[in-house]
């Protein structure tokens, strides 16, 4: 399968979407990486989510998809990019996701507090808190765009054109 990041200002159409991604930020400008603690997982360490229920919005699959995974209630923000798969298999029965190609939209999402009874159990995974300058050198550069898209843009600036 290939993969491939972009930025985007519109979310692609429903018939190729898949799962709905957030990166989460707090008023401190700290950003929810996701564990095990290790080297590797690029971006996806920041990218929390799943596929909507029923007739769910996109801001309606990150807030319940978050608030069950992680505990945070957040308030969606706007679409910043995508995660684009280009399946080169032939498709499987086993597949419900578009073939061959499908993307998963990456929003931002602004953390409001923490509820941990709001985490469904089986879904829960591991995070802490990172500051955004932690959270652009454990990932490649190539990466980075997506990051500093989700954060305030004092802040992404000041990490794009640092030397």
């Amino acid at each position: 399968m290939q993969v491939r990041l972009g930025l985007a200002s519109e979310l692609p159409p429903s018939s190729v979407r898949s799962s709905i991604l957030a990166i989460i930020t707090n008023e401190l400008e700290e950003v929810v990486f996701l564990y095990p603690d290790e080297d590797g997982g690029g971006i996806s360490r920041f990218l929390i989510g799943g596929r909507p229920e029923g007739s769910e919005s996109p801001a309606e699959t990150v807030v319940r998809e978050v608030r069950e995974e992680t505990g945070w209630v957040v308030a969606p923000g706007r679409i910043l990019g995508y995660r684009h798969f280009h399946q080169t298999a032939p498709r499987s029965e086993k597949s419900d996701r578009p073939h061959p190609d499908f993307i998963q939209p990456i929003f931002s999402a602004r953390a409001i507090l923490q509820d941990l009874s709001r985490i469904v159990t089986e879904d829960f995974i591991p995070w802490r808190l990172i500051s955004g300058a932690e959270a652009a050198r454990r990932i490649p550069e190539n990466q980075q765009p997506l990051l500093f898209a989700a954060l305030p843009p004092r802040l992404g600036h000041s990490l794009c054109w640092k030397s």
